[in-house]
């Protein structure tokens, strides 16, 4: 539980963090860019994510050769539809909710998805994802909540929050609380209106 002597130290962490990270330029759309590509994030991606200022496809190419020749190789490869088929075990669901849940500290609210929010939170993880290959996985969770096809719930056994996916049935697996799935607890629970 944050005590307002812990809610004034992370609103000044924050803030500082918010003054250093806003993009004003080609260049730091440049920079930003290759920031995102050593985390992995994927080349389609990219132009989501800055969309004004996005470098154009022979600037990202010439970005990834970059990254390649001194030995970063970003994944390459198909991108999946949703959360939903890369999120399947209790295990995955606790790390996806724990990335959501610094994703979420971390955002500028007039951010749509906050590139810099994701870089943050890709390097100082929680935990090793072995399913997460790159951050083109905290991309997905952040344009995915932003879409509303998943969200956080609380759950009432345990108060955890947890990632519930709406494209599934209420009482799917995966939509019950992974903590208390892993504990040998979880019921099914109607969906949240």
């Amino acid at each position: 539980m944050l005590t307002s002597e812990n809610q004034s130290f992370y609103d000044t962490a924050e803030h500082e963090y918010r003054e250093q990270h806003s993009i004003e330029n080609l260049y730091e759309a440049r920079c930003l860019a290759m920031e995102l590509a050593k985390r992995g994030m994927r080349k389609k991606v990219i132009p989501h994510l800055l969309p004004a200022a996005c470098p154009c496809d022979t600037e990202l190419n010439r970005l990834y050769e970059e990254l390649r020749t001194r030995g970063i190789r970003p994944n390459a490869g198909r991108l999946p539809k949703s959360c939903v088929s890369i999120f399947m075990t209790p295990e995955e669901c606790i790390a996806a909710s724990q990335l959501l849940l610094s994703y979420n500290v971390w955002r500028k609210p007039e951010w749509q998805i906050d590139p810099w929010a994701i870089c943050h939170v890709w390097d100082e993880r929680p935990c090793k994802l072995h399913f997460a290959i790159d951050a083109t996985v905290l991309w997905f969770l952040a344009r995915d909540q932003r879409t509303k096809e998943v969200y956080l719930e609380k759950c009432p056994d345990c108060h955890a929050q947890h990632i519930y996916f709406t494209e599934l049935a209420p009482g799917a697996k995966r939509n019950r609380c992974p903590y208390c799935m892993l504990a040998g607890g979880a019921k099914p629970r109607k969906q949240r209106k």
